[in-house]
């Protein structure tokens, strides 16, 4: 079950749970803001017409305004004197006016009593003296004696209405009235804002003042609310329109009742529309209905269709950073397991530059009898023996500090005081910039053997014990030695002549495969110089002993690492007449050692472009931040130990990255307030990731990420350290960081100019960077510029 259900899964389940959900928000806010602004579009082409269409009428009413005799006229009839004389009077006056007021979109001219009754109608001149009271803009306009205009449905007709009072002398004696049909007003918005355009009008309002006959005769019922009208006029397709809104019913119900706007996306295949809903008022400033648009539009499909696309790759990246993480437990498992094993059999130690120990494993800390604590950072004479010769230890730093491996027997001291004996290989061990950064020591214990070989000669110097008893004495040791090695002889041309049985099961190759043959055509690697071999023969034909390590390769292929002592066999005329090879394998330790340094290495790089990638950032950033780090470091004055630490770790600096959501890390303007407090968070999550690890290079890197946004005068994040207070790696990286960054686009910016970067640095000095950073930055820029152009994106 726990195989199936792993905490990394669940946290893995959740991660793509939680981003889901920010992304599903992100698309919500997205869409409802594109509606808000299509709504305010079309609310504002809706207002444009109504006051467009105003200024017209105010300029057509104009002479009607300041014409006395007209203000005369409707006067005497309020009196009931010469009303049709004047009706007469008044069509012959207006008539060319109308005319034009017609090509204007003007459907009716239309003068009212002071009572509200009819005086005479220009598209109707036949009919008057009938009372317009039910009217609200007549009512309006008596009770106010003020300009009134609006939406307003009248027995015959429903547009929008403009009602001007006359006056005579200050006597309000009447008004004028021109109505605009609501269908010239949809054609003017729709020559602005290209869509399908409808109008419905609440059946309440229809119904108290309409003739039925003309409801049936241009009106038809609402698809979506069973509350309003829809306008043949304005949009006679009714089974097309409920065809497209139909899967909207519900939120039209919701909403229409609200008298308010809103609109609607709805998504059908291969067709997705938009529908805004704006109310029309009527004169009173009430809600009477809604012009409807429609149009096609797949802004917010293709939102929709982003989000998704986000998601995969959230999912894709998540799945990504799960299986790298799976793989490097596995590996580090693999590696503690052999890390386990190499510790119960073989003594490690690792010391720095100046052979201080910085680590120990538990088969070491046994043998000496010292407990770690007591070892780490102690010199290694700690456990020196005074019968071992000075001379053997400055042989040993002269061979290792330049760079070569030392092999060699050492007798160290116990604690307890008693002496152990071990053969020793130190290993400089190196970075890719081929520098020393610090030694391990690999050692077996030879203890036993030594007592045997002291026995041995002592017991072969015996003269009163018999030559068969020293025979078999010769045999057991021989056995002996045997068992805890591989063990061959060659004569002195390196044929093969004898192998034991560690030697058949370490190489693969059999006994018969072997005898009389030399070891160079099967064991060789071919990646070993020549002058490994040529050395080790010069070393033995010279009757010397050699010690070191040499990598072979097996009967299967694979490579192994032997740590190798071969002793030339002298007669009694001191010719050399054999040689004999004792090796242990210790290629656990070898390539653990390996796997470690390239597992850190590639963990670190990995993690710093996965970081970086986040918000689309190349790999060649973290290279080059590394690159600018390592080189303000040794010019600052900083150890090339320490350097190369800085270089190893800078990458790191964004880690935290991983944890900021895509809307702000990848947003391409300006945060805002609350997005820049959760960008700046990036800084504590890289360190809290990385603050638990015991590695110097984690130490390190966890440092670069908690303090490369600090500022040197105080102002920077997340703790506003100030100058030394700041750790120099994180007022390094803050000086690479912002080199780099600004000299490359990111989403929010585009690259800038070398002059404006090199002025921004001026300016920041003491103040953002460290002054004396700034300075070396400008006394070395053409190095700088050299890494640039040589890892450039």
């Amino acid at each position: 079950m726990n195989n199936i259900i792993s905490k990394e899964k669940i946290i893995l389940f959740l991660g793509i749970l939680v981003v889901g959900f920010v992304l599903y928000l992100e698309f919500s806010y997205k869409k409802n803001e594109y509606l808000k602004e299509k709504i305010y579009d079309l609310q504002l082409q809706y207002s444009e017409r109504i006051i467009s269409n105003k200024r017209v009428v105010n300029i057509l009413f104009l002479e009607i305004l300041q014409n006395s005799q007209i203000a005369d006229m409707l006067d005497k009839a309020n009196l009931d004197v010469d009303k049709e004389i004047n009706r007469d009077k008044l069509y012959s006056m207006l008539k060319i006016n109308y005319e034009r007021m017609k090509k204007s979109g003007v459907l009716q001219l239309h003068f009212h009593l002071a009572n509200g009754d009819t005086f005479f109608r220009f598209h109707k001149p036949e009919k008057s003296g009938d009372s317009l009271l039910f009217r609200k803009s007549i009512r309006e306009v008596i009770k106010t004696q003020k300009p009134v205009y609006g939406y307003e449905v009248g027995k015959y007709f429903d547009g929008f209405r403009y009602v001007y009072p006359i006056f005579k002398e200050k006597k309000y004696v009447g008004s004028v009235e021109l109505s605009i049909s609501a269908r010239s007003i949809i054609q003017q918005m729709q020559e602005a804002l290209d869509a399908d355009y409808s109008m419905i009008v609440k059946k309440d309002v229809m119904d108290a003042t309409v003739v039925q006959e003309h409801i049936k005769k241009y009106y038809h019922p609402f698809c979506a609310s069973d509350k309003y009208y829809m306008s043949n006029g304005v949009h006679s397709n009714n089974l097309a329109l409920k065809e497209s809104i139909k899967n909207i019913f519900d939120h039209i119900s919701e909403h229409i009742e609200q008298d308010k706007a809103f609109a609607k996306n709805s998504f059908n295949i291969g067709v997705n529309k938009i529908f805004i809903f704006v109310p029309i008022k009527d004169v009173s400033g009430n809600t009477d209905g809604y012009i409807i648009s429609n149009r096609k539009d797949n802004t917010i499909y293709n939102l929709f269709i982003v989000q998704s696309i986000k998601y995969l790759i959230v999912i894709l990246l998540f799945i990504l950073i799960y299986y790298i993480y799976k793989q490097s437990r596995e590996k580090t498992n693999t590696i503690e397991q052999l890390q386990n094993a190499i510790d119960k059999t073989t003594l490690v130690s690792k010391t720095d530059l100046k052979g201080k120990i910085t680590y120990v494993n538990d088969a070491f800390v046994k043998l000496s009898g010292y407990s770690a604590n007591e070892l780490l950072g102690k010199p290694h004479s700690i456990v020196r023996h005074k019968d071992t010769p000075a001379e053997v230890f400055k042989d040993m730093w002269d061979t290792i500090k330049a760079g070569n491996v030392w092999y060699g027997k050492v007798k160290n001291r116990k604690k307890d005081g008693s002496s152990y004996t071990v053969n020793v290989n130190i290993f400089p061990i190196k970075n890719n910039k081929n520098k020393i950064v610090e030694y391990i020591a690999i050692r077996h214990d030879i203890t036993e053997l030594e007592e045997l070989k002291e026995i041995l000669q002592k017991e072969l110097s015996n003269s009163n014990q018999s030559l068969q008893d020293k025979m078999n004495l010769l045999s057991q040791y021989e056995k002996a030695i045997e068992s805890a090695a591989s063990f061959t002889r060659t004569d002195k041309d390196g044929v093969i002549t004898y192998l034991n049985e560690t030697h058949e099961k370490l190489t693969g190759f059999s006994n018969e495969e072997l005898i009389g043959k030399k070891h160079t055509p099967f064991l060789r690697n071919k990646n070993v110089p020549d002058e490994v071999y040529k050395e080790l023969w010069e070393t033995i034909t010279a009757k010397k002993n050699y010690n070191g390590v040499i990598k072979n390769i097996t009967k299967s292929g694979k490579t192994i690492y032997l740590d190798t002592f071969i002793a030339p066999i002298l007669d009694l005329n001191n010719e050399i007449i054999e040689y004999m090879s004792i090796q242990y394998d210790i290629s656990d330790v070898i390539n653990v050692h390996k796997e470690i340094e390239e597992t850190q290495r590639e963990v670190i790089y990995k993690m710093g472009e996965i970081g970086e990638s986040r918000s689309k950032e190349t790999g060649n950033h973290v290279k080059r931040v590394a690159e600018y780090s390592k080189l303000l470091a040794l010019k600052y004055g900083l150890s090339e130990e320490e350097s190369e630490l800085l270089y190893d770790a800078s990458p790191m600096h964004d880690i935290g990255k991983v944890g900021i959501p895509d809307s702000v890390l990848k947003k391409p303007g300006k945060l805002d307030a609350d997005e820049w407090e959760i960008m700046k968070t990036h800084s504590e999550i890289g360190f809290n990731v990385l603050k638990g690890s015991n590695r110097e290079i984690l130490k390190a890197a966890a440092t670069v990420a908690y303090e490369h946004h600090e500022k040197y005068d105080g102002t920077g994040y997340p703790n506003g350290l100030k100058a030394e207070d700041i750790h120099i790696y994180g007022r390094i990286t803050a000086v690479a960081d912002v080199f780099d960054a600004l000299g490359s686009d990111r989403a929010y910016k585009k690259a800038w100019s070398d002059e404006d970067i090199f002025e921004l640095f001026r300016s920041s000095r003491g103040t953002h960077f460290d002054p004396k950073l700034v300075d070396i930055f400008f006394e070395n820029l053409d190095q700088f510029l050299e890494i640039r152009g040589k890892f450039r994106d």
